[in-house]
C-alpha cells in the first residue's frame, strides 16, 4: 500500500529517512524534512508500506499544468532489494498518479556513458535503466541538469505514459521538465541544445 508521507507517524518516518539516505549519496539528496513536510503544493511524498512497515519512498513534482509528473526520488529498502519491491513501488506510484488524472511520469537517470566513471558505476547505471525499461519507460536523448558550480550534469531523460495515454513528443517533455522541474526559460542555451537533440 502507498500513502502520503504526511500521514505516516514519526517512528515510521524515521525508517523512511533511513531508506532515503541509504539510497542516495549526500550530494544527490535534498533535505528530507523539507521533502516530507507537504508545504509545496506541487510536490507529493509517498511511502510504500508492507504490513505497516516502510519499504520504499517516492517524491513527485507536478510539471505545471501539463498533467504530467516528475519523479524526483525513487528508492526501496536496501535490505530487500531484488525481491520485487522496486516493481511494487513503481506500480503503486503509477497507479496513484493515474487515479489522480496524470498521463505521464518522467524522470532522469545518470548516464552510463558519462566519461570518467568506473565500470562498477556504469553497471549500476545500466541496471537502473534496464529496471525502468521493464516498467515500460522509454529513454530520450541525453540532457543536462543544473548542479553545484558552473558545471551541468549529463543525464538521460526517461518517461512512461500512464493508463491508456500515448507518449507525447520528446520535445514537449524536455521543455516541460526544464521549465517546471528546473525552472529554466526556453531560451537558455542548455534547453535549446536538449530540444535539438530530442
Amino acid at each position: 500500500m502507498i500513502v502520503r508521507a504526511s500521514t505516516v507517524d514519526e517512528s515510521r518516518l524515521r525508517r523512511v529517512r533511513e531508506i532515503y539516505e541509504s539510497g542516495f549519496p549526500a550530494h544527490l539528496r535534498s533535505d528530507f524534512d523539507e521533502l516530507v513536510s507537504g508545504t509545496r503544493a506541487d510536490e507529493t511524498a509517498l511511502v510504500l508500506l508492507e504490513d505497516g512497515v516502510p519499504r520504499g519512498f517516492a517524491m513527485l513534482r507536478q510539471l505545471g499544468g501539463t498533467g504530467w509528473s516528475f519523479l524526483r526520488y525513487f528508492v526501496v529498502d536496501g535490505d530487500r532489494r531484488g525481491q520485487g519491491l522496486g516493481s511494487l513501488l513503481w506500480r503503486e506510484v503509477t497507479a496513484h498518479l493515474a487515479a489522480e488524472g496524470y498521463t505521464l511520469l518522467t524522470f532522469d537517470v545518470e548516464d552510463p556513458d558519462e566519461p570518467g566513471i568506473s565500470d562498477a558505476e556504469r553497471s549500476i547505471r545500466e541496471a537502473r535503466i534496464r529496471f525502468y525499461r521493464k516498467q515500460n519507460a522509454q529513454v530520450a536523448a541525453g540532457y543536462r541538469t543544473p548542479s553545484e558550480g558552473p558545471q551541468w550534469t549529463p543525464m538521460l531523460l526517461m518517461a512512461a505514459p500512464l493508463g491508456r495515454a500515448e507518449m507525447p513528443a520528446w520535445r514537449r517533455i524536455v521543455l516541460a521538465v526544464y521549465r517546471h522541474r528546473w525552472r529554466l526559460a526556453t531560451n537558455e542555451a542548455v534547453v535549446r541544445e536538449a530540444v535539438m537533440n530530442s
